[in-house]
């Protein structure tokens, strides 16, 4: 079945399949029509976007340092929280879906439960926060940093528990390996 000829009509977004599905013909997972522009009251940049866990739901971190909960069908905004007070640059949720942690442009990071409930602050870094991520088991995660450092933090606690340095520039991006030890 070719889907080269797949419409451009919003009802047939539900055929856009992920490239793994249909390698020899990749351009068919892009989406050629716009569907949907989205505004909340207060228009600021948007630097993070992440979908919840259950996928109803998308979570935005602006420059003003809000977040701003999307309902996913309708693209309409739900509820705006000043999350932080500086720009939000990096959010992230965990793998058993029950905490999302975000950062900011002050170094700050904080734990949020799924209700958007802000549990934990933490002084992460003496500049921005610009990736997070969490390890295979959730216990810890990894934070990336303009202050050219990553730092492993126990995520119960909420404590540094090694920091990785030597960086001559910013590091603006990190990955926890999805079964082993290896951050890249």
């Amino acid at each position: 079945m070719s889907l080269r000829n797949l419409p451009c009509d919003p009802s047939y977004t539900v055929d856009v399949f992920p490239p793994i599905f249909v390698p020899e013909e990749p351009e068919t997972s892009m989406t050629t029509r716009f569907i949907w522009d989205s505004k909340n009251m207060v228009r600021f940049p948007v630097n993070v976007v992440r979908w919840m866990p259950d996928g109803r739901f998308l979570v935005t971190g602006s420059s003003s340092g809000e977040l701003t909960l999307w309902n996913g069908l309708t693209f309409k905004f739900e509820t705006i929280s000043s999350a932080h007070d500086t720009t939000i640059r990096s959010m992230e949720w965990s793998h058993n879906s029950e905490w999302m942690i975000s950062g900011d442009s002050g170094g700050i990071i904080k734990y949020w439960q799924p209700n958007m409930n802000n549990v934990k602050i933490i002084q992460g870094h003496s500049k921005s926060v610009r990736e997070l991520s969490f390890s295979p088991s959730d216990v810890k995660f990894v934070s990336a940093s303009d202050d050219q450092q990553l730092k492993v933090w126990d995520f119960g606690r909420g404590v540094e528990e090694q920091t990785l340095s030597g960086h001559i520039w910013e590091v603006r991006t990190v990955d926890w390996h999805p079964q082993l030890g290896m951050i890249a």
